[in-house]
């Protein structure tokens, strides 16, 4: 298959060249080449392995691991760090004004 987009992401599974090899080292496939990534078989590997590391590396979150896939790891995770941090300051106690009198 030669699908290929306009960010450089082949195949059916849209992979990039360099997670293609990143990937490829970590599951042990020595002799990887980016022209393999044109044979269905080797970019759905390859896509299936990175959706699983991910996955794997955001928590088993399918919402996230599916934005990773597109956008790279690193935006929800700072996305998700993002929406935790502004969850916890909403539910911080916050003393009324009367309590917090008459602890002084």
């Amino acid at each position: 298959m030669s699908a290929r987009s306009s960010a450089g992401a082949h195949g059916l599974m849209q992979v990039m060249p360099a997670t293609a090899k990143y990937v490829a080292r970590k599951i042990g496939m020595a002799d990887f080449s980016p022209s393999m990534m044109g044979d269905p078989n080797i970019n759905i590997l390859l896509g299936t392995n990175y959706l699983s590391m991910v996955l794997t590396d955001l928590d088993s979150s399918w919402t996230l691991a599916s934005a990773a896939y597109n956008a790279g790891p690193g935006r929800p995770k700072a996305g998700a760090a993002r929406c935790r941090a502004r969850s916890k300051a909403r539910s911080s106690p916050r003393p009324f004004r009367s309590t917090k009198r008459a602890r002084t």
